[in-house]
């Protein structure tokens, strides 16, 4: 019995830090960059200004946001591609307020705010 309460004891607290953990993240956002997809699947690297993203999104070409490493693609609450804001943005580092999900293997955000 007291095996199962210390066991007890222990899983309530792990997932009370993780919650806590998760909202720490959501309130914080998530920091990064504008980057065009097509030059990050061929390992170009090259961080792009806010008139190259215009002419991007204008020929058509995905933008993603990229932080530590991963891609992001981003959308707005009606379930849309933001790319607006990503152009809007793009040339420098900013933060991406919302959620952050993960689904078959692509990482996306429901942006709610950008600083």
């Amino acid at each position: 019995m007291k095996k199962l309460f210390i066991a007890i004891l222990i899983s309530v607290s792990v997932i009370g830090l993780a919650v806590t953990q998760m909202d720490i993240n959501a309130q914080s956002g998530i920091s990064g960059t504008t980057v065009s997809l097509s030059s990050e699947f061929i390992n170009s690297n090259v961080s792009i200004d806010k008139d190259r993203a215009l002419e991007l999104f204008k020929a058509g070409q995905a933008l993603a946001f990229k932080s530590n490493g991963k891609i992001y693609f981003v959308m707005n609450a009606a379930g849309n591609l933001d790319t607006k804001n990503l152009v809007k943005n793009a040339g420098g580092d900013y933060t991406i307020g919302g959620s952050v999900k993960s689904a078959k293997g692509f990482n996306y955000i429901i942006a709610n705010s950008y600083n």
